[in-house]
């Protein structure tokens, strides 16, 4: 039996879910979220985050990167996820985008831009906008994105 002091990855999934609000099924966003129980970021979006910092950006945004939980994709199967920060991190100075890289093929042909976005210092969302016919299954390998 399971001593009710001690938590669980669950119940700390639903604890963050709880504070945040997201268990109704409705994430706020104008771009069809689709809620999820909050997860730690892959070690590819981590990756992808710090290299998109790695530009530049406030030092505090990269020390989010340990704090932020995915709640919600963009539609099945999108890389483009929406972001919380835990409580207790610091934030930084700004809302909106933080960073931008450009994505090519292994040809060097655009194929889609990254953008990382913040709300109240926090980051908040991971976007891959792709100018091909068919949406990426994945964020791209770190060798096809070019951070402006």
């Amino acid at each position: 039996m399971r001593d009710p002091m001690q938590h669980t990855p669950l119940d700390e999934s639903r604890q963050l879910g709880a504070w945040m609000g997201i268990y109704d099924g409705s994430v706020p966003g104008t771009h069809g979220s689709q809620s999820i129980h909050p997860r730690a970021l892959t070690r590819r979006e981590a990756d992808v985050i710090a290299a998109l910092l790695a530009t530049g950006a406030d030092a505090s945004y990269a020390a989010q990167i340990p704090h932020a939980r995915v709640v919600a994709t963009w539609g099945p199967g999108s890389p483009s996820v929406d972001l919380t920060v835990l409580p207790g991190a610091t934030a930084g100075p700004a809302s909106g985008i933080v960073a931008e890289a450009a994505v090519t093929d292994g040809d060097g042909a655009p194929i889609g831009e990254l953008i990382l976005w913040a709300r109240d210092g926090l980051l908040s969302a991971l976007e891959y906008a792709w100018y091909t016919d068919e949406r990426p299954r994945c964020l791209p390998d770190l060798s096809w994105i070019t951070t402006h």
